[in-house]
């Protein structure tokens, strides 16, 4: 599962998004995570693994919000 998710990770510089996808980014990055760097979002989902998104306190404090 980790060598999938690489594998999609490093074709992401490449991945040209069809205009509704392009277009559906574009909304969803003016909701929300904007401001978020590719490291916030590795440390996000890395929390979300090792404590479960139930335990959020646990995931907020490993992250740093």
């Amino acid at each position: 599962m980790l060598a999938e998710a690489e594998a999609v990770e490093a074709s992401l510089p490449t991945l040209v998004l069809s205009a509704k996808d392009e277009k559906e980014k574009k909304k969803l990055m003016e909701e929300g995570f904007g401001d978020w760097t590719r490291k916030d979002y590795r440390a996000f989902t890395a929390a979300l693994e090792q404590f479960g998104r139930k335990d959020r306190e646990a995931v907020f404090r490993q992250v740093g919000v």
